[in-house]
């Protein structure tokens, strides 16, 4: 048996849930009876209203300042959008994440265990559904984490395996177009393509002279990238 206030969450944000409890097959809902007699009280058409609100809040919400879906993921939903013309609205792609394991893992407030952030959440359903291109896909991703971070330099979700935490800031090396670096330091957003020698840099605990050798890149040049990535507040 699920809570009386889990019932109410998956009516709110599973379709399926909420088709079922519509439709009357008390067998999925997974609730006691009085529980269901309180959830028989609420009005269908009430309850479909807000399941909708709901979704379109999770498309629409700003997160930090930072853009809400929509604007983070645009091109990514672009996408959607030519393969799903009868979809213009987004309810099947938002129905769709919502009901992911992608969204269980996200955490809307703080208090209630950690979790992921819905930016990432987003990412993790899209790139487990194939949808849109990969490499602009993790384009988006890693830039809407950075935005985050440099409006939240102290995050209250828990960061991406691809974000890592220097001194001054937090960074990721995307791949899937070549090495680029994500950035968040000192209050800035830094973004841009980088050399292979710079992402084994940033990202390796080896001695930094073992990874120029590695390269092929000399002395001064290893000095000199070292001081610039001091100077942008990614030194370790």
């Amino acid at each position: 048996m699920i809570s009386l206030d889990q019932a109410l969450d998956r009516l709110l944000h599973r379709r399926s849930y909420l088709e079922a409890f519509l439709a009357g097959r008390v067998s999925e809902l997974g609730v006691s009876e009085a529980d269901l007699r309180a959830l028989r009280s609420i009005d269908p058409a009430q309850l479909q209203r807000t399941a909708e609100r709901v979704r379109a809040d999770v498309l629409h919400r700003k997160h930090r300042g930072s853009g809400g879906l929509l604007s983070l993921y645009a091109r990514t939903i672009d996408t959607w959008r030519a393969a799903h013309p009868e979809d213009h609205e987004l309810a099947e792609l938002m129905s769709l994440f919502l009901e992911s394991p992608a969204f269980d893992a996200y955490r809307e407030h703080p208090h209630a265990g950690p979790g992921v952030c819905l930016e990432e959440a987003f990412f993790r359903f899209c790139d487990a559904r194939k949808i849109g291109d990969g490499a602009i896909l993790e384009a988006e991703f890693l830039t809407a984490m950075m935005k985050a971070l440099v409006m939240s330099p102290r995050p209250d979700f828990a960061l991406p395996a691809e974000v890592h935490a220097v001194p001054e800031g937090y960074f990721a090396v995307g791949e899937r177009a070549g090495p680029t670096l994500y950035a968040a330091a000192r209050g800035r957003l830094i973004l841009g393509p980088i050399t292979p020698f710079l992402a084994d840099l940033l990202r390796a605990a080896e001695d930094p002279g073992e990874i120029a050798r590695k390269h092929h890149v000399a002395m001064p040049v290893l000095r000199a990238s070292l001081e610039h990535l001091a100077e942008l507040g990614l030194g370790r």
